[in-house]
């Protein structure tokens, strides 16, 4: 007598102390799906617990926000240090999650584009005056590449970074793809709003000064006009770059944006409140927590939708699979709502039925009081399509 294969044993509670079979197993399943949920990365495919380079990430964030705390509390030379670590801090974040969501190579051509073009706006800025104004960089900000401090090109990736997902996020469509009009319109907005923080506080600083900076906003004295216009071009042109150089979706953990959502919301809601409270530019954070906050908030309600259990959005499939593509068996019976079984071409073909044959049984089908079964009824309507009969 042959044994029957038994089914796997449910895990089920047991007395303290002892181990129930596959209790285990469900545990760690029940901590991945939680980890899927929460974006967090994992080793198997993004799904999985937190890995170290994940947590490197997730340090390197906090590292960086926590020295951006300390800016009420230091001068001179302490404040020109925690500036440069602040956003050696939070580029490298982005840089690694970069990396880990597509490739090391697209983490280098994120900080190459950004950087680069950063960098190439700045020098000729500095040069010609255009798009920005006339201004002229001090020392400290320290070492200099064309006249352009080398922390400089490092801070636009830092934004820019975030900025571009929040644009492809809030510019996706039902069906899954994206605009890009939209992606850089919204990721440019952003990008360029983060200089209604950052230009006080340097010129504060005496990072740089501006030649004629008049006319400027009210109550944010020092700053021409023409600096955010310039920021807005260059924003825009940045975010669309980044957005042909980037793949439109992540090879690994699709759902793991919590780190470059929390350096846009840290910038958002740190600046206004440390200009509100610390540093005494109320204007500053009113400017920067309206303009910001346009983009910032419906980008974290949607974020915060898609992570809730059941909202992640369907990928559509490369290619059909072998039963549901079209003209196939198992699609016709999916169309039809009956079984497969009997009624393919194959089966109606095995039962020798000819042109001839087929034609007097739909005749007969017609005609006999006896009600016919469904399934017959579908395989002569089959040999008679494929035979090319005639009703």
């Amino acid at each position: 007598m042959s044994k029957q294969p038994t089914a796997p044993e449910t895990p089920t509670a047991g007395p303290a102390g002892v181990r129930v079979p596959g209790a285990d197993r469900a545990e760690r399943a029940e901590r991945a799906e939680r980890g899927r949920r929460a974006g967090w990365p994992g080793r198997a495919g993004g799904t999985g617990t937190s890995d170290l380079p994940g947590r490197i990430v997730a340090a390197l964030l906090v590292a960086g926000i926590l020295t951006q705390i300390s800016y009420p509390l230091t001068s001179g030379t302490v404040l020109r240090v925690v500036t440069v670590v602040s956003v050696v801090l939070l580029t490298s974040a982005g840089v690694l999650h970069a990396a880990l969501r597509w490739s090391a190579a697209h983490a280098a051509v994120l900080f190459l584009v950004a950087g680069g073009i950063g960098l190439l706006a700045e020098a000729v800025g500095v040069r010609t005056g255009y798009p920005f104004g006339e201004y002229v960089y001090t020392g400290q900000l320290g070492l200099k590449l064309a006249e352009v401090p080398l922390l400089v090109p490092i801070a636009w990736t830092m934004i820019a970074y975030p900025a571009l997902l929040l644009g492809r996020r809030l510019a996706a469509r039902p069906d899954g793809s994206t605009s890009r009009i939209r992606t850089v319109l919204l990721g440019g907005i952003t990008l360029a709003s983060w200089d209604l923080y950052l230009d006080p506080q340097m010129i504060a600083q005496d990072a740089w000064r501006f030649a004629h900076p008049t006319p400027h906003l009210p109550g944010v004295p020092g700053i021409p006009l023409t600096n955010f216009a310039g920021w807005v071009l260059v924003a825009l042109v940045m975010i669309a770059a980044l957005d042909r150089a980037l793949p439109d979706r992540p090879r690994h953990h699709p759902t793991w944006e919590w780190p470059a959502a929390a350096v846009l919301t840290w910038t958002w809601l740190g600046s206004a409140v440390g200009n509100l409270l610390f540093f005494g530019r109320p204007w500053v954070a009113l400017y920067g927590g309206l303009v910001m906050g346009l983009t910032m908030l419906p980008y974290l309600r949607r974020l915060a939708a898609a992570s809730q259990p059941g909202q992640e959005r369907q990928q559509p499939s490369e290619k059909p699979t072998p039963d549901t593509a079209p003209g196939s068996p198992g699609a016709t019976s999916a169309r039809t709502g009956t079984s497969s079984t009997g009624t393919s071409s194959t089966g109606t073909s095995s039962t020798g039925t000819s042109s001839s044959g087929t034609s007097t049984s739909n005749s007969s089908t017609r005609t006999s009081p006896t009600r016919t079964s469904p399934t017959s009824t579908d395989n002569l309507t089959a040999g008679s399509a494929r035979n090319g009969g005639d009703e």
